[in-house]
């Protein structure tokens, strides 16, 4: 969902769906804690595609400086998972223990004419750290990207 204000300001929704846990994941339902599960895939995409419409919007009006507030909000107690049956799940139990997470990102008119990918995978490495998964690199979460926007 999106809607853009009078004052300028775009806003854009997404609700991230609960997949339920891997089919051979550490975390389960009734694990202690756990409240739900997040698709690794699905943060990577959300953050990337959010960064993608703000160039968008800052090229479409002609604007050289903006900010995109990324959140992601109702998350404590959320598993990450891998959420495909073709990939083994995580080896670890990587819940999230905060109520939301946060970033203001601000983007110049060098920002509008780069992709989005590198930064969108630098964002979702910092997050995925946050959920405690420790072993990610920057190169698996742009193969992560990557699926998730159905790029390879």
């Amino acid at each position: 969902m999106w809607r853009l204000d009078e004052s300028g300001a775009f806003v854009f929704t997404r609700r991230l769906r609960d997949p339920g846990p891997d089919f051979d994941g550490l975390v389960d339902r009734d694990d202690p804690g756990v409240e739900g599960f997040v698709s690794i895939g699905d943060i990577t995409a959300f953050v990337t595609l959010a960064l993608e419409l703000s160039a968008r919007l800052m090229n479409a009006i002609d604007i050289e400086d903006a900010e995109c507030d990324l959140v992601l909000g109702g998350i404590r107690g959320h598993a990450l998972v891998v959420n495909d049956p073709r990939r083994s799940g995580l080896h670890g139990g990587y819940l999230y223990h905060d109520d939301s997470w946060s970033q203001t990102i601000s983007l110049s008119a060098q920002d509008r004419a780069e992709d989005p990918s590198s930064r969108g995978a630098e964002i979702s490495l910092g997050i995925f750290r946050r959920f405690g998964w420790s072993a990610v690199t920057l190169e698996l979460v742009s193969g992560i990207q990557a699926r998730s926007l159905g790029q390879q």
